[in-house]
């Protein structure tokens, strides 16, 4: 008796088709956005910005984003494989409101720690244009009331942790005003 070969129906075939499609396109932006972000955290790790991935997953998995974002006064970690070093910033070399504002790139950023004097005023008041962001943490952060109230405009932000910024006890509590929900921890 012949082999006889499964029949499918031509509606069928196109459902399984397109399901398939839905699958890779799916998995295709993922591998994209890893990618780029991938690409953004290189290219800010030479400005003191280090992108911190919370998981270690293979590229070829499904990836993580980026979550938390470190800014200090190292330039970087460099390694050779096995030790890892830091290199320290320049005093006059510090972070732009330009190179701040592409932070945006990481979709899932949630957290920002800034440590040191290490940023332009402008890129201070540049941290507000990150949507997505839930915690700051600004230490040792010069920084004026004006900016500290520009931080009103991120509707996700629930925890802001200040220590030695100048921003005054009446600044802060005009932001707890705007923003309700906001958990303000202040030396």
């Amino acid at each position: 008796m012949p082999l006889r070969l499964p029949r499918f129906r031509l509606r069928t075939a196109l459902i399984a088709m397109a399901i398939v499609a839905i699958v890779l396109a799916t998995y295709g932006n993922a591998v994209r956005v890893h990618e780029r972000e991938r690409a953004l955290g290189a290219e800010l790790r030479k400005f003191g910005i280090h992108a911190i991935d919370p998981h270690s997953a293979p590229s070829h998995l499904l990836p993580p984003r980026i979550e938390e974002v470190l800014v200090d006064d190292n330039l970087g970690f460099r390694t050779d494989g096995i030790s890892w070093t830091e290199k320290s910033r320049a005093t006059d070399q510090k972070v732009t409101a330009e190179q701040m504002s592409r932070l945006a790139g990481f979709a899932k950023l949630r957290r920002l720690v800034v440590h040191g004097d290490v940023v332009e005023p402008p890129a201070v008041v540049a941290i507000a244009q990150l949507p997505t962001l839930e915690e700051l943490t600004l230490l040792h952060v010069p920084l004026d009331d004006a900016q500290l109230l520009e931080f009103a405009k991120l509707p996700r932000l629930r925890e802001l942790t200040l220590e030695a910024t100048g921003a005054t006890d009446d600044a802060i509590e005009q932001l707890r005003d705007r923003l309700p929900e906001l958990n303000v921890f202040d030396d």
